[in-house]
Parts: structure tokens; C-alpha cells; sequence
């Protein structure tokens, strides 16, 4: 039996193509994100004085880390944008705990 003559290969088609278009859509968001983080940062140390509270410098930090935190997300995204879906495993015990995936896009 050829791939194309498998029962279930339309439904794995369909969720591929669901799939790369959530990927889309998520690494739209990050990069939305990480241009809002980029310029939350910008303002903070345009307005920071030396004598301004601490608060302007934990607003600086908090920006700082959440850019970074998105840029190593939107890396990570982009290199799995091209290998979205990997295998399809039926798992057959109903209450088993198994963790196999490398990658996971939380929906």
C-alpha cells in the first residue's frame, strides 16, 4: 500500500496544512510581539534618568527579557516552520503518560 492509499491519509494532509497555517499565524504573533517588546525598551531608556525610581529600571529590565525570551521563541518557530510535522503515533493504552515530541505549539 502506497502512502496516498492509506485510510487515514487525507485527515494527516488536512492536519499538515492546519498545522503550517497555526505556525503562521504564531510566529506573526511573535514577531508582533517582539516589535512591541523592541519599542516598550526604546522608551524606557529614553526616559530613564539616573535619579528616576527604580521602577523605570525594573520597567527596562522586564522589557529587556521579554525581548529576548521572544526572539529565542521566534528563532525556534522559524526553524520549525519548514518541518512542522514530524509522525503520527497511536498510542493504544488509554491512561498512558508519554511525552515524544520535541517541539509542541501549544493550541
Amino acid at each position: 500500500m502506497t502512502n496516498n492509499e492509506h485510510p487515514d491519509f487525507q485527515e494527516e494532509v488536512e492536519r499538515l496544512e492546519f498545522t503550517k497555517k497555526y505556525m503562521n499565524v504564531v510566529i506573526k504573533a511573535s514577531e508582533s510581539n517582539e516589535e512591541t517588546f523592541r519599542e516598550n525598551l526604546k522608551q524606557s531608556l529614553e526616559g530613564m534618568d539616573i535619579k528616576d525610581s527604580s521602577f523605570s529600571y525594573m520597567s527596562m529590565l522586564t522589557n529587556a527579557n521579554l525581548l529576548q525570551r521572544t526572539g529565542d521563541e521566534l528563532k525556534r518557530l522559524k526553524k520549525f516552520e519548514k518541518k512542522p510535522y514530524f509522525a503520527r503515533i497511536n498510542f493504544l493504552h488509554v491512561n498512558a503518560k508519554i511525552k515524544v515530541d520535541h517541539f509542541s505549539a501549544i493550541r
